[in-house]
Formats: C-alpha cells, sequence, structure tokens
C-alpha cells in the first residue's frame, strides 16, 4: 500500500481511486513509464498537463453547469407559449364575463336587461325580437352598435383558435409565429375598445354600468401589461442566451 501524492490518499495499486493520480508517472495512452514532472510522454507525445486540466474540474462546477443549463431550456420553454397562453386564458374568462350583468338600475329597483350573452350572439338570430336590442328609440337599426355586439361574440372563440394556431406554429418551427403573437396584443386591445362601447351605450341608455364592461376592461388592460412584461423579458433573455432562442 502507498500514499497518493497528491490527495494523500492510501491506496493498493497504479492510480489512486479519489484524484485518479498515479503511483508512478505512466501514459494513460501509451503505458509507458515518464520522467516526474514531465508534461508530455517521451514515446508518445501525450499531453499529461492537458489531463490535469480535465481533472481541476471539479463534480459539484459539472452539475451546476447542467442545472444552468437545464434552468435555461425551461425557461426557453415557458418563453415560447406563455404569451399566447396567457391569452387564451383571457379569451376563455371573457366566455365567464359574457355571464355577468350589462346595465344595472341606476334607482336601485333591480332591473337589467340581462348579461352579454343576449346582445352578442343575438346578432346571430336575425328574429325580430333578437333584432330589437340593435334599434334606437325610434326603432331605427342601428348597424355601428350591431356590429360592436356581433363582433363580441365572434371575438372570444375566433380568439382561442387564432391563439392554438400560433402554438401549432410554434410546435413546427414556423418563422411567421412571432409576427402572428404580436396580433395578440392587437386582439387584447379589442377587448378593451368593445367593452368601453357598452359602457358608452349603457350610459346611453340611462342605465348603470355592470360588471361585465368593467371586467372585460380591468382583466385585458392587466392581461395586455403581462404579455409586454413577458415578451420584454423573453427579448431580454434570448439576447443574453441566443442559444437557447427557440423562435429564431
Amino acid at each position: 500500500m502507498h500514499k497518493c501524492k497528491k490527495c494523500g490518499r492510501e491506496y493498493e495499486g497504479v492510480f489512486c481511486p479519489d484524484c485518479g493520480e498515479p503511483f508512478e508517472k505512466i501514459c494513460p495512452q501509451c503505458g509507458k513509464k515518464a520522467e516526474e514532472g514531465a508534461r508530455f510522454c517521451n514515446s508518445c507525445g501525450y499531453s499529461f498537463e492537458a489531463r490535469r486540466n480535465a481533472m481541476s474540474v471539479s463534480q459539484p462546477d459539472v452539475r451546476k453547469t447542467a442545472e444552468v443549463i437545464a434552468y435555461n431550456k425551461i425557461m426557453a420553454a415557458f418563453f415560447k407559449y406563455a404569451v399566447v397562453g396567457l391569452f387564451v386564458l383571457l379569451s376563455l374568462l371573457m366566455f365567464a364575463f359574457y355571464a355577468a350583468p350589462v346595465d344595472v338600475d341606476p334607482l336601485g329597483l333591480g332591473l337589467s336587461s340581462g348579461n352579454v350573452y343576449p346582445r352578442a350572439y343575438g346578432a346571430f338570430k336575425f328574429t325580430q325580437e333578437a333584432m330589437m336590442q340593435y334599434c334606437d328609440e325610434f326603432g331605427n337599426m342601428n348597424m355601428f352598435k350591431y356590429i360592436i355586439y356581433m363582433l363580441l361574440g365572434i371575438l372570444p372563440p375566433v380568439g382561442v383558435l387564432y391563439a392554438i394556431t400560433i402554438i401549432c406554429m410554434a410546435f413546427t418551427g414556423n418563422n411567421k409565429m412571432k409576427k402572428m403573437e404580436t396580433g395578440v396584443l392587437f386582439y387584447t386591445l379589442i377587448y378593451i375598445a368593445l367593452a368601453v362601447y357598452m359602457i358608452f351605450d349603457v350610459q346611453k341608455s340611462g342605465m348603470k354600468v355592470g360588471a361585465a364592461s368593467i371586467l372585460i376592461i380591468a382583466f385585458s388592460a392587466v392581461f395586455f401589461v403581462i404579455e409586454i412584461i413577458l415578451l420584454i423579458v423573453r427579448k431580454t433573455f434570448y439576447r443574453n442566451h441566443p442559444e437557447y432562442d427557440v423562435l429564431s
């Protein structure tokens, strides 16, 4: 049994089981014995210095590097779908917000014209009763109001399909995904614009604004800000780690 000159471990054999240091300087490539302190093998030219540098990388450093790489891959995958996924959630929430009252009686008598659904999807019925809600006090058809509420009915389902299309493009590596993803921001602003019109329409009728418009505006505004932040953070992340840019 002999003692390792490098780490002090006692062992039997030719190489130290802890650090790999040979008892005698033997070339691992050709097996010839080399002089103590030699940087290269005088038989085959093997570099002992390169081996020493490779062995100097500690296991914790390797583990830390692997953890950083895994973290960056997770972040890259998250940024790939975060904005679109957020928009899908917003579009689905619209269906819940549509169930909230559009207007409330300011006198507190509990009167209301109902939720968004009759107005939004009534535009597709083309019955006299359905079309009456788009007429003014003189019975004249307000085409602008009709189009606005038709859009209210179309936007959420089309928004979900739009987002699913972008996600499919991301899976297939389509480079047009980024351009279509920008449309998510404009789509979110459209939700806000239509809700503002609902508020205007309710106030014009002399009623008090209900929860539907407020919920749509509030959540759309919050989601819009988060979407912008995600895009900025993602751009910074990819600038610092271009090798993980899965959208390039």
